[in-house]
Formats: C-alpha cells, sequence, structure tokens
C-alpha cells in the first residue's frame, strides 16, 4: 500500500512520527526532574536542627517528584567558625505531613491539590503519547484515512494535556507565593527553571505531528483517489445487521 501514497508524504508522516517521538521523550525527561522552579530568598532564614547545628537557608528548587533545600551550615562541633554548602533533597508531599499547624491545613490542601493534578495530568499525557505514537506509527503506508485522523486527534489532545500540566503548576507556584510566605517568603526571586521550559518545547513539538497527520487524512474516495485500491480502502463500511 505504501506505494500508493506519495513519497513526499510517506517522509512527511515519517519526520512528524520522528517529532512526537522527540516530544514525548523531552516530556519525559523534564518530567521525572526536579527542575520546574527555582526559589532565591531575598534575605536568608535562620534555622537549626539538632545535633548538626545551625543553617541558613538561602533557596530551594523543585520539579513534581523531587524538592532541594540550598543551605550554608555552621559546625556547632568545633571551635572553627567554617561554614559549607549543603544540597538537602527529599520526595515531594502528597500528604500533609504531621508537623503542620491546624491553622495552615487549609492551605497546604490546597497546594496539595495542585501538586496531585499536576502529576495526574502530566501521567494522562504520558499515556496519551504512547497510544498517538502507536496509532501514528499504525498510519504510516496506511491509505485508509481514519487512523492518520486518530492519531493526530490524539497529538493534538495529548498537547491540550501538556498544557494544562504547565498550567496547574504555573497556579500553584502563584498560589504558594501569594499565601504561603513559609513556602515562599516576601520578595523571593522565583524563576522557572530548564525542566518547565522543555515542557514547553515538547508542547510545541505535539502541535506538529498533530496537525500533519490531520492534514494527510484526508478522505480521497471515488475519483478523488489516488488508485482503485485507495478508494476502496476509504469506502464506508456498512457492518449491516445479522
Amino acid at each position: 500500500m505504501a506505494r500508493d501514497i506519495p513519497a513526499w508524504e510517506n517522509r512527511v508522516l515519517a519526520a512528524s512520527f520522528a517529532v512526537g517521538i522527540v516530544a514525548s521523550l523531552l516530556f519525559l525527561v523534564a518530567y521525572s526532574s526536579e527542575y520546574w522552579v527555582y526559589v532565591i530568598l531575598a534575605r536568608p532564614q535562620e534555622r537549626s536542627e539538632r545535633n548538626r547545628g545551625e543553617f541558613l537557608k538561602v533557596g530551594h528548587y523543585h520539579g513534581l517528584w523531587r524538592i532541594c533545600r540550598q543551605e550554608y551550615w555552621h559546625f556547632n562541633r568545633t571551635a572553627s567558625n567554617d561554614t559549607y554548602y549543603h544540597l538537602y533533597c527529599r520526595r515531594m508531599y502528597f500528604a500533609v505531613p504531621d508537623y503542620v499547624k491546624p491553622e495552615a491545613m487549609p492551605l497546604e490542601w490546597k497546594m496539595l491539590h495542585f501538586r496531585r493534578s499536576t502529576v495526574v495530568m502530566g501521567s494522562i499525557a504520558l499515556v496519551l503519547a504512547i497510544v498517538a505514537h502507536g496509532f501514528a506509527w499504525y498510519s504510516l503506508g496506511q491509505l485508509r484515512y481514519v487512523y492518520k485522523r486518530l492519531s493526530g486527534c490524539l497529538e493534538l489532545i495529548t498537547a491540550a494535556c501538556t498544557w494544562v500540566t504547565l498550567e496547574v503548576f504555573r497556579q500553584s507556584i502563584k498560589f504558594e507565593k501569594q499565601n504561603m510566605q513559609d513556602h515562599v517568603p516576601q520578595f523571593s526571586k522565583v524563576d522557572h527553571g530548564w525542566s518547565f521550559n522543555l515542557v514547553w518545547i515538547s508542547l510545541i513539538l505535539y502541535i506538529f505531528p498533530g496537525v500533519t497527520l490531520l492534514v494527510c487524512s484526508r478522505k480521497r474516495k471515488g475519483r478523488k483517489a489516488r488508485s482503485m485500491k485507495e478508494a476502496r480502502e476509504n469506502e464506508p463500511v456498512n457492518l449491516g445487521r445479522f
């Protein structure tokens, strides 16, 4: 059947399939990394922990799964005043920790809803991308238009889910900055990291195969078909009655 399809169309469809795969790989890298947002405190926060000493928190960065806190520690066990830089990383909480004060519980729950929604939408986008790539691969060389149209729609739905993931995360940072001063103190510098920008790139790349597949999914039948095979493939199927 591939011989009945022009060579340029085959090349365009193959290129769009490759672009979709690259988009998913970029999204997967960003989805699993912790460089979505950087928070640099305007004024370092003094903190202390038992048996370790005092330290200054100067900022943090996090993604969907991990958060890393940037600290400068002071040794209590020596007479010197030496300090050292330390990076403390832990997994993100998807339930309210026990140490949260009761008056802060409503805000913490709202933040958890943002966090869970971002992870869920990102997971849905990845699953849809896998399904879309499967249909796109199968549609290569196929004369029936419905396969290309279905995979094109799935690619665009994946792009929409990717955009929702970005928007929910952006709104979560905005909510945290406005309402949770213990997380993001006033006048702190908040910047999106390379992981966040990588998701934007994957979103743009998802649009290309979606539009390409839809353009190439024109229904050709009868005299408009380029061959008898294509005309037969695009004829409506009458299931009839038993």
